[in-house]
Parts: structure tokens; sequence; C-alpha cells
């Protein structure tokens, strides 16, 4: 979850977010993750990545992801677009 005091975008669109998580997961994670691609790092990891309008809506997939049992690497803003990892879905 970010912490306390996380600046979020000022437009109503919200910011780009990079979720990684341990290991590669399997693309059909991606429904649990609308509107989210999923991409692999070479190091063995996994990414979610896409917008997110607001706080609440970041603690709920943070939320998703460890009801999901999946663990937890990082959570960072990022530029839309941005990143060299393979894309799985759109």
């Amino acid at each position: 979850m970010p912490s306390v005091g996380i600046e979020m975008a000022n437009d109503e669109q919200g910011r780009v977010y990079a979720i990684r998580v341990r290991g590669h997961v399997n693309p059909v994670w991606a429904t649990r993750f609308p509107g989210f691609s999923i991409s692999h790092d070479s190091d063995g990891n996994t990414v979610f990545s896409g917008r997110v309008v607001d706080q609440a809506g970041l603690f709920g997939l943070i939320s998703r992801v460890r009801d999901s049992g999946m663990a937890l690497i990082s959570v960072e803003p990022a530029e839309p677009g941005a990143g060299a990892h393979e894309r799985l879905t759109e």
C-alpha cells in the first residue's frame, strides 16, 4: 500500500502505477486487474501496469494482490507507456 502522504496526479485520469510481484504470474490473472497490462521482467518477476484514479483505488489493487497470495515487491508511480517489459496483455 502507498505510504502516508503519497501524491496522486491532479487530474481526473489519475496516475499510472507499476505493481511488481514475485515470480512470473500467468496472464490469466489479467482478469483480476482490469485495465492493467501484465509483463514479465528478465529477473523473473511480474509487473502489473495501469492507471489508478485515486488512493482508494490503489489500496484496493494492493489488497487484491494480497488476497491472491502474490508476494508484493513494490508499488511505484510510472510514466504512461514507460517500461521495457514484454507486454502479455493489453
